[in-house]
């Protein structure tokens, strides 16, 4: 069922209409409707053949990126699984802003990379500097440590589109500062009524569990949340 949604998509976006099924809130019995569907032990993937939607789905149809506030806040989810493993959804309702941080870090081959770094709990933080020059700039970086385990992503700059970091980037530049500051907080409700160019895209206010939970749910059918 979801893979025809997914092709209904895709058909309405190659007809270059503006409507999201899975978002717009015309479509809310729709979407309720689709996740008491989906609200079941999510398929496996059994020798070697996958029963799940493939990631690249997920981008050919939109639903993944930061092409809206409610896009950009599920790609946010979803990358959230995917690289910082967080595959209980109570792990997605303990996280906030403070537990981020992005960095230039060593790549072992004398350059440094920019890494998003991630730690569940807050640990005792200590901070150091380094100067490194890049293309003639010098920069000087502060690394955050913690006694806590820490996921590390690094930046990927063949898809820029579709990194991590750049899309942490653009998300947090498009919160409210004092919620970014916080330790309280991370997917926020976005706004009614905001374009492309609004440089606010969510609200102060925490998204609800329902709609965390209904977000999750769908991304839980994913393939590459079943491979190692």
């Amino acid at each position: 069922i979801l893979s025809i949604c997914l092709g209904l998509q895709h058909f309405i976006s190659d007809n270059n209409r503006p409507d999201c099924i899975f978002t717009d809130k015309a479509f809310s019995k729709f979407t309720t409707l689709l996740h008491k569907v989906l609200d079941v032990p999510p398929p496996t993937i059994t020798d070697g053949q996958a029963l799940c939607i493939d990631e690249d789905v997920l981008w050919e149809t939109s639903q993944l990126g930061a092409h809206s506030p409610q896009v950009l806040l599920n790609t946010l989810v979803y990358f959230n699984m995917k690289y910082l493993k967080l595959l209980n959804f109570e792990d997605h309702l303990r996280i906030s802003f403070s537990q981020y941080s992005i960095d230039w870090l060593p790549d072992g081959a004398g350059n440094f990379q920019l890494c998003l770094q991630h730690s569940l709990e807050a640990g005792k933080h200590i901070f150091y500097h380094f100067m490194h020059k890049s293309a003639d700039t010098l920069y000087i970086s502060f690394v955050f440590l913690s006694d806590s385990p820490r996921k590390i992503v690094k930046e990927n700059v063949e898809k820029p589109l579709q990194c991590f970091v750049k899309l942490f980037e653009f998300f947090s530049s498009r919160c409210p500062e004092n919620v970014r500051k916080s330790n309280s907080a991370f997917y926020l409700l976005p706004e009614s009524f905001c374009g492309p160019g609004n440089p606010a895209w969510y609200t102060e206010e925490s998204l609800d569990q329902e709609s965390l939970w209904k977000i999750f749910v769908k991304f839980c059918f994913v393939k590459q949340m079943h491979v190692s």
